[in-house]
């Protein structure tokens, strides 16, 4: 099995039609720390991850994070998620990074 991490790929890595949107879930998935909304801190925290050539979320970083309670959440949600289609180049699956922004907006 080949362990290389590609950045750049053929076809990206996707997110499972039968769970719907990325984002959406995600968000239905998302628990805002009371005491980081008490404190009205709102912002955008940045993770990436590798999806495997099975499809499988591992190796989860906050590359910009927001609080360290809204970071440890935006990770937790990302553990969360179930298997991707992984990533292809030349047809093949192979491991891929993926980055994603996860927005914590006080309304």
């Amino acid at each position: 099995m080949n362990d290389s991490i590609y950045a750049t790929v053929d076809e990206i890595a996707k997110f499972p039609d039968k769970y719907g949107f990325l984002q959406k879930y995600i968000a239905e998935h998302l628990i805002f720390p009371d005491i980081s909304r008490e404190s009205g801190i709102c912002g955008t925290v940045y993770v990436r991850f590798v999806i495997t050539s099975t499809g499988e979320v591992i190796n989860l970083e906050v590359l910009k994070g927001v609080d360290p309670l809204y970071d440890i959440e935006a990770l937790k949600v990302i553990v969360s998620l179930p298997d991707f289609e992984p990533g292809k180049v030349k047809g093949i699956s192979v491991n891929s990074y993926y980055a994603i922004p996860i927005k914590f907006i006080l309304n």
